[in-house]
């Protein structure tokens, strides 16, 4: 059991690097979720906390919303379509979480968006 004392009512179970919960998008190899990390998001679902998997791998991210049984967000990120930053979200993630009912917002960064950085723009 999670103690739920430690989730707040909106939590991010992902950034950057390797956790108990799950890959993080910088590692170089993406395992996905951790068992302890599919009982955190099943103990998030009962206590109605929104999970948040902003940052997180490809596979975290994949893993939490097809094992959450409530929508999933991912509140800040950008599309890796339009900016390759592995801090960016995959298409198929993103069509993914819609079909299952979650919300994508975006929040593009000098380091992730080619409008605020013409650097990480692709010619």
């Amino acid at each position: 059991m999670i103690n739920n004392s430690v989730i707040k009512k909106g939590e991010s179970i992902a950034y950057n690097l390797q956790t108990s919960v799950g890959t993080r998008c910088y590692k170089p190899h993406d395992a996905g979720h951790t068992l302890f990390g599919r009982g955190v998001v099943e103990e998030m679902n009962r206590i109605g906390a929104v999970i948040d998997v902003s940052h997180g791998s490809d596979k975290t991210m994949d893993d939490a919303i097809e094992a959450s049984r409530d929508p999933v967000i991912i509140s800040h990120s950008f599309c890796r379509a339009i900016s390759p930053s592995l801090r960016n979200t995959e298409d198929e993630t993103i069509n993914t979480l819609a079909e299952k009912g979650g919300v994508k917002g975006s929040a593009p960064s000098r380091r992730c968006s080619p409008w605020i950085n013409p650097r990480n723009a692709q010619h």
